[in-house]
């Protein structure tokens, strides 16, 4: 549901069905997950960061793509090299990647 909704650009409404996933099971990586891309997407990616490592210590076998979600994050705090260190671990885990390359080469 909250993807949907942020598809839509309906941030608050996308914000408060990730929260309400968590509040179901707080130890959900997914509900974590998805709270930070809503805030991220919102222009809270500060926030977004905390959610995102969250999801990451739960579920330890996190998909390479957390990487880049958090590699965009602290791109938009304008924390360069923070973004660049990140977005080469994605690029070790996936070397076909665009966008984490496209994300190095700016940062």
């Amino acid at each position: 549901m909250a993807d949907m909704l942020l598809f839509e650009r309906r941030h608050d409404e996308a914000l408060r069905q990730a929260e309400r996933a968590i509040a179901l099971d707080p130890n959900y990586p997914g509900g974590h997950l998805e709270r930070g891309i809503v805030l991220h997407y919102a222009g809270g990616s500060r926030e977004a960061l905390e959610s995102l490592e969250r999801a990451m210590i739960l579920n330890p076998y996190y998909p390479d793509v957390y990487l880049q979600l958090q590699a965009q994050a602290f791109y938009q705090l304008g924390r360069y090299s923070e973004a660049a260190a990140v977005s080469k671990r994605r690029i070790l885990r996936k070397p076909d990647t665009d966008a984490s390359r496209a994300l190095l080469g700016a940062s």
